[in-house]
């Protein structure tokens, strides 16, 4: 036998092993923590390069696969975004963020059905989710069903009354449906709530 093979070989299971412990495993934080700060300060390019070196790492790391969704989302590369935030789906299937990321993905795309229907499953496993409930309410807007979109926003309050962005959608959707005088209480409820936090 040669001892050169044999040392060869050892090193080649060495590798395989730690590759291998890597798919079932998330990154470092602090290399996570250094792409959430990247794509927070709108450094998408640098984490559209540096994401795919993680993820050849860390195949399986549903975090990595997030932050690429929503990086490759808003350079308006949908489909991408959509492929990465499916790979999220096959790791964390019964995850409500997971579905709801999915969904708002599919809403930028005004795909408001399907992104309904994701929405809705996050609902369905974390029923007082505030963020599904609203993705799900701007869906309704976008297709300009305007009873259930108020249905939905006064959901939303129930969870979050203080909510700006609730008021606000509500302002807009009376406004567009010609009810002045709800739209007016909905934006002045927005402009209080908000003075409110400065």
């Amino acid at each position: 036998k040669n001892p050169k093979n044999n040392t060869a070989k050892q090193q080649l299971r060495s590798i395989e092993k730690r590759i291998n412990t890597n798919k079932s495993k998330q990154p470092p934080q602090h290399i996570i923590n250094n792409l959430i700060k990247l794509l927070d300060s709108s450094q998408i390019k640098t984490v559209l390069k540096e994401v795919p070196l993680v993820l050849e790492a860390y195949p399986n790391s549903d975090v990595a696969w997030t932050i690429y969704a929503r990086a490759l989302q808003l350079v308006g590369k949908i489909e991408n975004a959509l492929k990465a935030s499916k790979n999220v789906l096959r790791l964390k299937p019964k995850s409500p963020e997971a579905l709801n990321n999915h969904s708002v993905i599919l809403r930028s795309a005004n795909r408001f059905d399907e992104s309904s229907q994701y929405a809705s499953k996050a609902i369905d496993l974390k029923e007082d989710y505030f963020d599904a409930h609203f993705n799900v309410a701007l869906c309704h807007v976008g297709l300009k069903q305007a009873n259930r979109a108020i249905t939905a926003l006064n959901i939303c309050l129930s969870i979050e009354p203080k909510s700006v962005p609730v008021y606000q959608a509500l302002a807009s959707v009376y406004f567009n449906e010609g009810n002045l005088e709800k739209a007016i209480a909905a934006y002045g409820q927005a402009l209080k709530l908000d003075s409110k936090d400065q």
